[in-house]
């Protein structure tokens, strides 16, 4: 009776460890599969990061548009300022040449006006000169042909001193006109190579920049990469 007694205790015993243990591990099946991650977790995940992959490149592409619509709008203002540069030096090398020209035929007319008036007038002296002349040839030949004579003389010197006097002043116009022309164009050479220089500085100051800003970009995109394979290959290793 003893021995029979002791029986359904063992199995009793026997039973509970075995239910404790199928609960137990029942449980690590739980925690284990809640701890790990399902494929529509990383479905979500891929699909996730393919977004993220989309947005960063679509942002690459815009800032790559914008800086191209930038430099682009550069070369137009650049191009257009040197046009009217060009523009303006070329009115004002217009103007100059009319002033000139304007200014020599005026000289020229003055000229001609001032050399007609004394043609006129030593006309007028000589025609009465031969008046003279005539009525004082009989008595005063010798006397009147060494006053012509000097007269003559006279003339011709203060002719050719007039003439000379003119030369002189023209070609003193004409290198002074030269001189302030060969000025302007070396200036305007001078501020032509100086705005080239400054656009070629800034354009390259600006290539280098936009440079840096698509390393430090490619390079943010690189390690970003590199932490989602990581993260990716973990999951893809630990899962599977």
């Amino acid at each position: 009776m003893h021995g029979a007694n002791e029986n359904p205790q063992v199995e009793d015993s026997g039973r509970s460890s075995y239910d404790v243990r199928i609960a137990a591990l029942e449980t690590d099946v739980a925690v284990i599969r809640n701890s790990f991650a399902t494929k529509d977790d990383i479905a979500a995940l891929r699909a996730e990061m393919n977004a993220g992959f989309e947005r960063l490149f679509a942002l690459i592409y815009e800032f790559k548009l914008e800086v191209q619509t930038n430099l682009s709008e550069h070369r137009e203002e650049f191009r257009t300022q040197l046009a009217t540069h060009r523009y303006d030096f070329k009115v004002g090398l217009d103007e100059q040449r009319e002033n000139f020209s304007a200014g020599l035929f005026s000289q020229r007319e003055e000229f001609r006006a001032g050399l007609s008036k004394q043609r006129e007038e030593f006309n007028a002296a000589l025609s009465k000169q031969r008046e003279e002349f005539n009525a004082a040839l009989s008595k005063h030949s010798e006397a009147f042909n060494a006053a012509l004579s000097k007269q003559r003389e006279e003339l011709n010197a203060a002719l050719s001193k007039h003439s000379e006097a003119f030369n002189a002043a023209l070609s003193k116009q004409r290198e002074d006109f030269h001189a302030a022309l060969s000025k302007q164009h070396e200036e305007f050479n001078m501020a032509l190579s100086r705005q080239r220089e400054d656009f070629h500085t800034a354009l390259q100051e600006t290539r280098m920049d936009l440079h840096r800003a698509l390393m430090g970009h490619v390079w943010k995109l690189y390690g970003f990469a590199s932490l989602l394979l990581g993260g990716v290959y973990y999951i893809a290793r630990y899962v599977h």
